[in-house]
């Protein structure tokens, strides 16, 4: 006899969940030129995060405290907290910001595709997801679409951007875990607004302690410009997004979630033009071709998304 596996019954996604991808993609997408502005006009990657996370935090506090939902410490909700503060936020938002001032902000956006492939792999490997042969070709699309970015000399302003581009991959790594993880382990019957806050405070707490060992101290001095004005803005936008995160993922799940990575990328390349003036290679604009493909692929027929394959 063979053993038998509950699976939950698939979700299908209402209206706001479509509208939430829409706001979610295009605030990210400024997120990721802001954080460029940031960091090249002089502000240290980590200090960038723990002063965006602790804005954001501070803000969700208070306005769960004027609702009555303040973020409950318990070993579910800690480990909730600890996913997405540090797995989610803390540790790829570090790194994203490392790499910003690398490549240029479309990039790092496009790279961002390959999220939903990349939660569909670990899927398969903790077996949450079956085998199915057109998701596995959009993974092949995927890595295709990574090969023509970071193999050709002519696809990048610079060569050695490649290895920077490689290490970006470790963000929408970090994006599948914290997705997979707050699919499986929200704790019940909790408030999106009171886990976000939550979460960024941890992610805050997180890059606080980077930043006593590593000694990467800045604060706000001089001129407020556009880099220092970048950090409230961000901050507005992580209040918006985390929020939307979690509430996307209670309605609709992490693998409909997921497809946020169509608007993320697409306005990322915006915004990287429209306040940058960013310009990209045809063989960039090849390797977005294949990746949305192999995006099209894996999230294909979503109403099947949550059921186990045979």
């Amino acid at each position: 006899m063979t053993e038998q596996t509950s699976t939950p019954a698939p979700r299908h996604a209402p209206p706001v969940a479509y509208l939430m991808l829409l706001a979610t993609g295009i605030f990210y997408g400024l997120q990721l030129t802001l954080t460029k502005v940031a960091t090249t006009g002089g502000i240290p990657p980590v200090p960038l995060t723990f002063w965006s996370a602790l804005g954001a935090g501070l803000t969700l506090f208070i306005i769960n405290g004027f609702r009555g939902h303040y973020p409950k410490i318990d070993f579910l909700h800690i480990r909730a907290y600890l996913l997405v503060g540090v797995v989610g936020f803390g540790a790829p938002y570090t790194l994203l910001a490392y790499v910003a001032p690398q490549i240029p902000a479309g990039i790092v956006a496009i790279t961002l595709a390959l999220n939903p492939m990349i939660v569909y792999g670990l899927a398969l490997l903790i077996r949450m997801e079956g085998f199915r042969r057109l998701r596995f070709l959009g993974l092949a699309l995927g890595f295709a679409g990574m090969m023509l970015i970071v193999a050709p000399e002519a696809s990048l302003p610079e060569p050695g951007m490649a290895l920077w581009v490689l290490i970006c991959l470790a963000g929408p790594t970090c994006f599948a875990l914290a997705m997979i993880g707050s699919d499986l382990w929200r704790p019940p019957e909790t408030d999106s607004l009171a886990l976000a806050g939550g979460a960024l405070l941890t992610g805050a707490l997180f890059c606080l302690l980077i930043t006593i060992v590593t000694g990467d101290w800045w604060f706000f001095e001089g001129s407020f410009d556009w880099a220092d004005a970048s950090i409230p803005i961000i901050a507005a936008i992580l209040v918006a997004n985390w929020t939307m995160f979690y509430a996307t993922i209670r309605v609709a799940g992490a693998v409909f979630y997921s497809t946020v990575s169509y608007a993320e990328t697409l306005c990322g390349i915006a915004w990287g033009y429209l306040i940058l003036s960013e310009t990209h290679s045809s063989w960039v604009w090849s390797a977005l071709v294949l990746l949305l493909g192999g995006l099209y692929l894996v999230n294909r027929r979503l109403k099947e998304a949550t059921k186990s394959g045979s």
